[in-house]
């Protein structure tokens, strides 16, 4: 794997094919990448070009996996015994299904979302310093908030409304600010393009977080009153029908 710090901003396909091939565990990517194409298809036959985006339970299985071999990574720190690919390969492979789904559905929000997670996945994955301090398997652990998320989707009470916002203002509004200057500044400085990813991606969560906010606020107890707009996955193509 590439040791310069400065691996990140030199990218192309070519060099991502050999830096797979020079990684042992480089071809997880296929049966992960299959797997996840599989779930599409499956839920594309069984609910519509739709289904993929509102299934909570893929994306949950997801969000718990990926925090689960997070975890597993920081907790042995050492590439013998837990490569640092492994967890960068899983969630990589759903954000390529997430991007594919994103432009079949035309949805914007969510396209910039999966396509920032795509090129912080690749960045961390050729640079010997991300890698050296488990960057990703970090940064994975805001994944957290969605396993909440998908909770209230289905029982949609305030208290696990609640517990979400605040799960997600622990995790992505307060651990991710500061492990981005704290660990990604002090790696590669605030003038790179990694930076500028993610700033884009931490404006993305802001957004969402006053949205999250005022839901919360304005609450009805009663379950079914309140429209399910968080994260809300409606497709340019369902707009021009109404």
């Amino acid at each position: 794997m590439m040791e310069k710090s400065d691996a990140p901003f030199h990218i192309s396909p070519s060099f991502l094919l050999e830096e797979f091939g020079a990684d042992p565990h480089g071809l997880l990517l296929i049966p992960c990448l299959a797997g996840w194409v599989l779930v599409y298809i499956h839920c594309y036959r069984n609910g519509g070009i739709e289904a993929f985006a509102r299934s909570s339970s893929v994306h949950q299985a997801h969000a718990i996996i990926v925090c689960a071999l997070s975890a597993i990574s920081l907790y042995h720190d050492d590439d013998e015994k837990f490569s640092e690919s492994i967890p960068i390969l899983f969630s990589t492979s759903y954000f390529v299904m997430d991007f594919v789904d994103c432009l079949i559905r035309i949805d914007g929000m969510f396209l910039v979302h999966a396509m920032t997670a795509l090129a912080l996945g690749c960045c961390a994955y050729v640079s010997g310093p991300f890698r050296t301090v488990r960057l990703m398997s970090r940064g994975y652990m805001v994944e957290m908030s969605n396993i909440q998320l998908h909770r209230w989707k289905r029982t949609k009470t305030r208290k696990d409304f609640a517990i979400l916002v605040a799960v997600f203002t622990a995790t992505r509004i307060i651990y991710l600010p500061a492990f981005i200057l704290r660990e990604v500044a002090g790696i590669i400085g605030m003038r790179t393009v990694v930076f500028g990813i993610l700033l884009l991606l931490q404006c993305l969560q802001i957004g969402w977080w006053v949205k999250m906010v005022d839901m919360l606020l304005c609450y009805k107890t009663k379950v079914g009153k309140m429209e399910d707009t968080l994260y809300s996955t409606e497709s340019a193509q369902e707009k021009k029908k109404l």
